[in-house]
C-alpha cells in the first residue's frame, strides 16, 4: 500500500472534447445543409430532430460524403431504417454540397 504513495498520485485523463482537426469548411457547410433538411423533415413529421438524424450522424455523413445508399449504409451509427427512409435524399444533398 505504501508503494502507491511513493509514486505519487495518478494523473486523471483529459476527458474534454478534443477539436477535430480534419473538419473542413466544406464539411461544415454540408453539415449545415444536412441539418437544415433534418430540421424541416422532423417538423414535417412532428418529431424531435434527433429522431430523424442526430447531429453526430449528420457530422459523420458530412465527413464521409457517401455517393450511394450502399456507402451511406457504411456510416457508423446510422441505422438501416434511416438509410432506407432517408438515404436517397441524403445522397442527393451530399451530391449538391
Amino acid at each position: 500500500m505504501n508503494k502507491g504513495r511513493e509514486r505519487g498520485q495518478i494523473p486523471f485523463p483529459d476527458l474534454r472534447k478534443k477539436k477535430n482537426n480534419d473538419w473542413s469548411a466544406e464539411d461544415e457547410k454540408l453539415f449545415n445543409v444536412l441539418r437544415q433538411w433534418r430540421n424541416e423533415e422532423s417538423e414535417r413529421r412532428g418529431v424531435d430532430p434527433s429522431r430523424v438524424l442526430s447531429n453526430r450522424q449528420l457530422k459523420k455523413v458530412a465527413r464521409k460524403r457517401p455517393s450511394s445508399s450502399e456507402s451511406l449504409a457504411s456510416v457508423e451509427g446510422l441505422e438501416a431504417w434511416k438509410v432506407e427512409e432517408f438515404g436517397a435524399k441524403l445522397v442527393e444533398l451530399v451530391g449538391q454540397g
